[in-house]
């Protein structure tokens, strides 16, 4: 799932990207000046990156709190990665909408910015073995 959202963003960044760069766009569809859209991107950002780490500490610290079992850890860990995810994926493509519709090629880069933390999301056994503080038998026995 997350490398079909990964590949989703990027196949549309890749359109927006033609269109903003070519010349099939119409621009200032939206009255919003070139300051406010940085800064609505920017802030964006860094509301999914920290937003996104507190939901991730949530559900652990609740999971950890309820002294959950192997198993019931993994479905809480799956359901915060999932809710990261779709906050991520959300501000990067209102991100590349904002550009479509301004013709903005600068936030662009505040998209590579989302994708990167987007990428910060990536699922990993050791770091869910470790935030989870399984044990060295469940983790063997989730593999």
């Amino acid at each position: 799932m997350y490398a079909a959202l990964l590949i989703g963003q990027v196949l549309f960044f890749l359109i927006i990207l033609y269109v903003v760069w070519g010349s099939i766009g119409a621009s200032e569809v939206l009255p919003i000046d070139h300051n406010t859209q940085l800064m609505l991107a920017a802030a964006g950002l860094i509301a999914v990156f920290f937003g996104a780490r507190a939901i991730g500490n949530l559900f652990r610290d609740q999971a950890l709190a309820k002294k959950q079992d192997a198993h019931e850890k993994l479905n809480t860990y799956r359901k915060s990665l999932l809710l990261r995810w779709v906050l991520a994926e959300g501000v990067n493509i209102m991100i590349l909408i904002i550009a479509l519709l301004q013709q903005n090629q600068t936030l662009l880069l505040f998209f590579a910015i989302g994708i990167l933390v987007f990428l910060s999301f990536k699922p990993s056994p050791a770091a869910f073995a470790q935030a989870y503080q399984l044990s060295m038998q469940d983790e063997q026995l989730l593999r």
